[in-house]
């Protein structure tokens, strides 16, 4: 198997990481004209309770996310991103009074878009 590179979607590392910055604070304070302007198109969101594709459909989902919660607080345990744009974050998530340990795969594309988010509980 060959792996194949394009150079096109190459990041600087603190470009990846300040995206990630901001999208988590975009998160915790439920803007969502904010969240919605860092989404693709078509970007996909999958969790342990929803799958859906697009923006509108994502936007959405967010939104009733935040709709059906109070203060939202993140703490980052630890990040990886890669060149490529592909991320994980350890997360401990506090939300209605409930801590959650989640593993976020958050995807950028060659234009600082989010292309994919998948959340993992546990």
């Amino acid at each position: 198997m060959e792996l194949e590179l394009d150079l096109e979607q190459i990041y600087d590392i603190h470009d990846i990481y300040n995206l990630l910055d901001l999208y988590f604070y975009n998160f915790k304070t439920k803007n969502i004209k904010e969240l919605e302007k860092m989404f693709d198109d078509k970007v996909k969101l999958r969790d342990w309770n929803i799958e859906v594709t697009g923006k509108s459909d994502v936007v959405a989902a967010n939104q009733d996310i935040f709709d059906n919660t109070g203060e939202i607080q993140i703490k980052r345990l630890s990040t990886l991103a890669h060149e490529s744009g592909l991320t994980f974050s350890e997360l401990i998530l506090t939300a209605n009074g409930e801590e959650i340990k989640v593993l976020d795969v958050i995807v950028f594309n060659d234009d600082s878009k989010i292309t994919s988010i998948r959340a993992y509980k546990g």
